[in-house]
This record gives structure tokens, sequence and C-alpha cells, in this order.
């Protein structure tokens, strides 16, 4: 895939995630009752990093903190811009590591891969919001942590599932592109 490829995939996805956000904002449903909200919005982070590597996928997620941040910030400290939306979202492009592993096929372990870089990243994601509300609040650690536990670990298995429902189409997404760059590097062979 070549760069502006990559670039403007990546671009996408986040706009596809702001989008998510919003309109999952807007749902009375998902909001959680002492803040924060339930939302897919992680799942196009997520999967820039499985499609492109950690490195689009750590992109990709600061980009979506930095919009999340300036569309509805809540930043009266330096610690909530850095840990709240920096880092937090940063971490989802850990499931860029998992890549190799997650889309290479239909069996058990390939399963076990996309959800592990799903999940470490929510993790990471969870302990990130919860030092900020330590840092940045005030508050002590439980309560830190019961007031970011919900709402991140239901978005998590909100992706988990959305997430395995549209595995298939990542995978025939990938194999047409492995495919098409066979093709190419047969069309155009390197020099030597």
């Amino acid at each position: 895939m070549r760069r502006v490829h990559k670039m403007v995939l990546t671009a996408l996805m986040v706009s596809a995630a702001f989008v998510i956000a919003v309109l999952m904002k807007l749902m009375p449903l998902m909001a959680m009752p002492n803040g924060g909200s339930i939302s897919l919005a992680m799942l196009p982070i997520f999967i820039v990093g499985f499609m492109l590597g950690p490195k689009y996928g750590f992109m990709a997620g600061i980009a979506y903190g930095l919009l999340n941040f300036l569309s509805d910030g809540y930043a009266f400290h330096w610690a909530s811009l850095i840990f709240d939306y920096l880092v937090a979202f940063g971490c989802l492009g850990i499931s860029g590591f998992f890549a190799r592993y997650a889309l290479r096929g239909y069996k058990p372990i390939n399963y076990i891969y996309f959800a592990l870089g799903m999940i470490i990243p929510s993790i990471l994601r969870f302990a990130s919001h919860t030092i900020s509300g330590v840092i940045a609040y005030d508050t002590a650690w439980m309560a830190s942590m019961a007031y970011n536990g919900p709402y991140v670990f239901a978005s998590m298995l909100c992706c988990l599932v959305v997430g395995f429902l549209i595995y298939p189409f990542l995978m025939n997404y990938m194999q047409e592109e492995k495919n098409h760059i066979n093709s190419v590097i047969t069309f155009f062979p390197p020099r030597r």
C-alpha cells in the first residue's frame, strides 16, 4: 500500500470514529450515569492499527484524541489533556502490533490475537483515564477506576462484538490488497 493510500485510509477512519462518537453521544441510552458514554468510536482506530500497523494506529489515535478534545474537551489541567485525550486514544494504536497474527486467516488463534488487539489497548486506555482522574481531578484511585471502568470496558465489549462481525470483511480486504500488491510486483519486477 502506498504512503498516500495509508494516510487517506487513516484520515477516513479517524473521521469515521469522530462521526460515530458524535452520533453515540446523541443517544441517551449510551450515556453512563456518572459520566462517559458507550461508543464504537474506538473500532475505526483499532482497524487502522490492524490494517496499517502501529505507526498509523498511533497517529490515528492521537488525531482522534485531538478531534475529541476540540469538540468537547474538558481539560482543566495539563494532565487531563495528555492522559484523557492524547495518551488514552494513542494507546489504541497498539492494535497494530497484533496485525501480523490477527488478520492471517480464520483459525481460532487469529481470533484470539484479534481480540487481544482490542482488549490490551482498551486496558491501557482505562489506565490512562484513571491516571488522569487521579492527577487532574484529584480523585482517589478507586474512585477514578469506578468512574472510568464502566464506559471504557462497555465500549470495548461493543467493539469486540462488532469487530468479530466485520472480521471476514477485513480479511477479504487485506487479501485483496495483498493480491493487488503481488500483481503490481509481478507486472513491475524490482530492478536488480
